[in-house]
């Protein structure tokens, strides 16, 4: 993922740099699209904060706080739902039915894709099982594959010697 930085020198993610979900590159997506939330006025509040609950206060600049909370919540709970279905392939939106809140969107993409990381990990086993060096390139060479290969296990939770 290509990451701008702008005239302040900080680090922005557009939208446009956000793979688009096809099924093969869940785990970057969700970084990416985690990434563009929290970097973008804040829309991963509605990701973190549970739902606001309405409060019944007396004091008219609670009431409009509260008020102004709940209303900005929906509005950013509103952008992050529109964001996810924009950057997901017609396939996979089609199998996601519609949903009030961000966060249970994310929640079931998740769960949609666990049994991908289990056929991952299976084949990254199987890899780094069978790696061995073939004498073209250099040891460095074949020692970065085999420490990719225990990296993206480290990633899915798969433990090594």
């Amino acid at each position: 993922m290509a990451i701008s930085i702008n005239n302040a020198g900080v680090q922005v993610v557009t939208l446009n740099q956000i793979e688009l979900l096809t099924g093969a590159n869940y785990k970057t997506w969700r970084r990416q699209i985690d990434m563009f939330f929290s970097m973008n006025q804040g829309l991963d509040t509605c990701l973190l904060d549970g739902v606001p609950k309405h409060i019944e206060v007396e004091d008219k600049d609670q009431y409009l706080a509260a008020w102004e909370y709940e209303h900005l919540w929906h509005r950013k709970n509103n952008t992050c739902r529109n964001i996810i279905r924009a950057t997901m392939s017609d396939t996979i939106s089609g199998t996601i039915p519609e949903m009030d809140y961000a966060y249970d969107m994310l929640e079931l993409i998740n769960e949609k894709f666990k049994h991908t990381e289990k056929a991952e990990t299976a084949t990254l086993s199987l890899r780094f099982n069978t790696l061995k060096y073939d004498g073209v390139g250099g040891v460095r060479n074949h020692y970065l594959k085999m420490e990719n290969i225990v990296n993206k296990l480290k990633d899915l939770n798969m433990h090594l010697p």
